[in-house]
């Protein structure tokens, strides 16, 4: 039974939006940077000492001596000296140091998760969102890590042109003219109680050992207002931002843009078809803006999320624990994503280890879409 509830359920994608996330710690660039076995045997020599007085070791654990009482450099075996050595070098090799980095919809979940992410890596980031508090509060995170743009928060409606030339008018005059990286990040999700009412039924239908008789009709019930809504937000949104971002990367020679797509828009969701018409379109934006620029050293790609664990998920009140457990068994992995992991995701493409990705889609999504 449970096999053909996972065949045929259908999940609406206003029910576990893929871009609006609660946030979970991101580790410092220097906490995930392993070169072991880069650094060699020759090297690992000049940081011992250094070492010494930076561990607070255990001396009796470790088996070290203390000499005259003063703290003495550990006699480290080679293997963890040289481990030791790339998290030292790893400090140093801060991957987006001196970039300049603008992420849209910073405010919470996934634009929050990103825009710290790219800021321990070492870029310093500008920030937009809808809500003037979020914004100010991510923008105050940044300042702890030394990482703001002067241009400060910047609080509007990412589908309004005038208010998205403003940002990038502020955004230029605060850096000189210069953006390496943009993250098209914003994003809109709406539920429709009675899509989710239907979704229940379905559930109930098929855990008693029927089949699915009760259609959604979603799409027929679907207001001008959302529809538009939704791919304002999303698509236009995404639009606005590239247009204006676009001449100052030029200017600078190049950079990254990065498109917040999902996996709705390849392979689309019942019961939500103005979000994935929105996310199909970013898709097609970004491997269509990605053949025009890419003469210009501007690399466009998008991420296409599966279902990321957030307290959005509330929003389905009786319904979370089954649809959130129906989505995890779909899933390889057997779990929802988390912030983090696509967080990695947009710094891995604003990073050099992108140099070779133009109009490609990169979906973590834990196996749910294979």
């Amino acid at each position: 039974m449970a096999a053909q509830v996972l065949q045929h359920v259908e999940v609406a994608v206003a029910t576990a939006h893929a871009e609006v996330v609660g946030v979970v710690p991101v580790p410092a660039v220097e906490e995930i940077v392993d070169l072991d076995g880069v650094v060699s045997e020759h090297e690992t020599e000049g940081v011992r000492s250094s070492l010494g007085g930076a561990f607070h070791a255990n001396v009796h654990a470790c088996g070290l001596a203390l000499g005259d009482g003063r703290r003495q450099a550990p006699r480290l075996a080679p293997r963890l000296a040289r481990r030791a050595a790339s998290m030292l070098i790893g400090r140093a090799m801060a991957e987006l140091h001196g970039k300049i980095a603008f992420v849209t919809g910073a405010g919470s979940g996934l634009g929050r998760a990103i825009t710290l992410t790219l800021a321990r890596a070492g870029a310093c980031v500008a920030v937009s969102d809808l809500r003037a508090a979020a914004a100010a509060e991510v923008d105050a995170e940044l300042g702890t890590l030394g990482a703001t743009v002067a241009c400060g928060p910047l609080v509007g409606d990412v589908a309004e042109a005038a208010t998205v030339q403003r940002w990038f008018e502020q955004l230029a005059a605060a850096t000189g003219g210069r953006l390496d990286i943009l993250v098209n990040n914003a994003g809109h999700a709406d539920t429709d109680p009675e899509t989710q009412a239907r979704l229940a039924r379905q559930v109930e239908e098929l855990m008693a050992g029927g089949r699915v008789t009760t259609p959604l009709e979603a799409t027929a019930r679907l207001t001008d207002e959302r529809w538009q809504r939704m791919l304002a937000v999303h698509l236009t949104g995404t639009f606005l931002c590239t247009r204006a971002a676009l001449p100052l990367m030029a200017a600078g020679g190049g950079g990254r843009i990065i498109n917040m797509a999902s996996i709705a828009g390849t392979t689309g969701i019942a019961g939500a078809v103005h979000y994935s018409a929105a996310k199909g379109g970013i898709i097609a934006f970004t491997k269509a803006l990605a053949r025009e620029v890419g003469c210009q050293g501007i690399l466009v790609n998008a991420i296409a999320p599966g279902y990321i664990d957030t307290p959005l998920l509330d929003v389905l009140g009786e319904q979370r624990a089954t649809q959130t457990a129906l989505i995890a068994l779909q899933t390889v992995l057997g779990r929802l994503g988390e912030a983090r992991e696509v967080a990695a995701t947009a710094l891995f493409l604003a990073g050099p280890g992108a140099s070779y990705f133009t109009g490609q889609v990169l979906s973590p999504n834990g196996g749910l879409v294979v």
